[in-house]
């Protein structure tokens, strides 16, 4: 899951870098996105009332993602169209498939001690 984490954030960092081409050509402004990449357990499935039922996934695991992705702002440059950070817990178990470069340990907001991060080229 890992390796593929990171070959479909290439892959989104590929399409948005191409869109972004086109809309500068067309006087558009750029896309720009962050993504956080975090492996762990979650739970999956259909969660909430009976009146409001959403294919969702929740936990510490998510949660961690969700703010390596605001991390993302503190490394996102103005020539950046998209960032990708990861955990060690993934960049270790994607093996070949993340490219990337240290990033720091980094607190994460409602987690104890820090998390070695990564930037996936």
């Amino acid at each position: 899951h890992a390796a593929q984490a990171c070959r479909a954030a290439r892959a989104i960092v590929d399409a948005v870098t191409e869109q972004n081409a086109q809309r500068v050509a067309e006087g558009l402004p750029r896309i720009r996105i962050r993504i956080g990449l975090h492996s762990g357990p979650v739970v999956v499935g259909n969660i909430g009332s009976p009146g409001r039922i959403n294919f969702t996934v929740v936990g510490d695991t998510v949660n961690a993602a969700q703010r390596l992705e605001a991390l993302g702002k503190l490394f996102m440059s103005e020539s950046d169209d998209v960032i990708v950070l990861c955990s060690e817990a993934t960049y270790r178990a994607a093996g070949e498939a993340a490219e990337g470069d240290p990033v720091g340990e980094h607190h994460l907001t409602g987690r104890e001690g820090t998390v070695r991060v990564w930037r996936l080229r």
